[in-house]
């Protein structure tokens, strides 16, 4: 049986996510209120049909369909149509598409139309591939990525994005996605509820003391002028910048529950209850993206792909990553990422660190007969990454400026912005600029 939802690892992993997720629906409702679940629930419902349908809209019509023997890649379509063929996908025509959307769509595009174009065009200058299927199968590779993947490593990124689309992964990561909005929302507006029921004394004392304290930071503080946003910044400005923001809001936050909460105790039960269960919901919707990730790429190797070129694409990918950024910082000094912020990143993104994907590959290359020698190649070998294809300088300081820190920035492979707000984490563009469902 092909890779289906049926799939055990598909369902004990759906089964365990929407359970918990469930569980912490419970506990929103004993935090808030029937309004605030109603209220939330009617909010994240409007919200993800809009963005379904002009996610639908743009990608199903108006992205621009790769040439059957492209520059880049001239056996393509072979690859493309075989994988059509093994998947059973049911298509018109088997198309493979780039991320950039065609001239005439640009002439009609209204303002959402226009915002998801500007969106695939910076993920269309990034190596990436990714997958849309909530009705018509759209499989995306970006020209960049196709340059830099040889023919093997090309099929295997490719069955991983028809992997995720025969799966159906949309549809069963949309409803959980939308329980958790519904989820973080309600306990928002029960926080809300008792802050507002603590009195306007409370409430302007509050605002007060977090005002007077950001401007004592401001004034005061070494690096205080970085609270203030510069039309240029370099790339270690910008992580200074995050870092005290981030020392910032954790103080004013502290500050000003403390003082609601000498007017109103149960303020501070709600607000601990109500942030610890957004937390939960948060590493929960990360985690189902990941355990996703590893069924396709579990599913793309049922497809006929080779394990071993997944892994060296994987590689090659993330040296594209690693290799811009230090291009993006010159000759500043990087700061080291410490432990806990490591197992912090990794527990809040939507895949996988490469590390732990090559990891299961390298037991699904055993299962094949993979000789050791040649896992060792493809592991640890010599692996050929062009001058010509990188990220652009522009998207990694734009990204890193949006999110006000460079080390904002996760690995790259096979990443997904939530642009089009689908498939879960809106891990700051793909931590880079990727849409939909990589």
């Amino acid at each position: 049986m092909f890779y289906k939802l049926q799939n055990w690892r598909s369902v004990t992993g759906g089964l365990f996510h929407y359970s918990s997720m469930l569980a912490l629906g419970v506990g929103a409702f004993a935090t808030g209120q029937w309004w605030t679940l109603g209220i939330a629930g009617t909010f994240m419902a409007g919200a993800f049909g809009y963005s379904l349908k002009a996610n639908k809209d743009v990608l199903e019509n108006d992205l621009v369909e790769h040439p059957r023997a492209h520059k880049y890649s001239p056996n393509l379509q072979g690859i493309v149509d075989k994988l059509f063929d093994r998947s059973g996908l049911d298509v018109d025509k088997t198309a493979v598409y780039d991320f950039k959307v065609t001239p005439e769509a640009r002439e009609k595009a209204g303002p959402i139309r226009e915002l998801l174009g500007d969106m695939l065009g910076k993920v269309a200058d990034t190596p990436n591939a990714a997958a849309f299927n909530m009705g018509k199968p759209v499989i995306m590779i970006s020209e960049p990525l196709l340059e830099l993947l040889d023919d093997a490593e090309e099929e295997a990124v490719l069955a991983h994005e028809f992997a995720h689309a025969v799966a159906k992964h949309q549809h069963v990561a949309v409803p959980h996605k939308i329980l958790s909005g519904v989820i973080k929302v309600s306990n928002n507006l029960a926080v809300l509820g008792q802050l507002i029921s603590s009195g306007a004394l409370a409430i302007g004392t509050s605002i007060g003391a977090v005002g007077l304290l950001n401007k004592a930071v401001s004034k005061w503080h070494p690096k205080g002028h970085l609270l203030d946003d510069a039309n240029e910044d370099s790339m270690s400005e910008l992580y200074q910048r995050k870092k005290l923001k981030q020392q910032v809001s954790l103080a004013s936050t502290g500050l000003g529950v403390g003082i609601v909460s000498a007017f109103n105790p149960l303020y501070l039960t709600i607000f601990g209850a109500a942030k610890a269960m957004n937390v939960t919901a948060n590493f929960l919707e990360k985690s189902f993206s990941r355990n996703k990730e590893y069924q396709a790429d579990n599913g793309a190797v049922v497809l006929g792909a080779s394990p071993l070129a997944m892994i060296t694409a994987l590689r090659k990918m993330e040296a594209i990553q690693k290799r811009s950024i230090a291009d993006a910082w010159g000759n500043e000094e990087r700061p080291k990422q410490g432990v806990l912020s490591k197992i912090t990143k990794e527990a809040f993104a939507t895949h996988p660190a490469v590390p732990k994907r090559i990891s299961r590959l390298v037991g699904l290359a055993k299962a094949q007969g993979y000789s050791s020698e040649e896992i060792d190649r493809a592991v640890n070998g010599y692996i050929d990454v062009p001058d010509t294809v990188n990220i652009p300088a522009r998207h990694i300081f734009g990204m890193a400026k949006s999110f006000v820190g460079a080390d904002m920035l996760a690995p790259l492979a096979f990443q997904v912005t939530n642009a089009m707000s689908l498939s879960g984490n809106r891990n700051k563009v793909s931590e880079i600029a990727m849409p939909v469902a990589a």
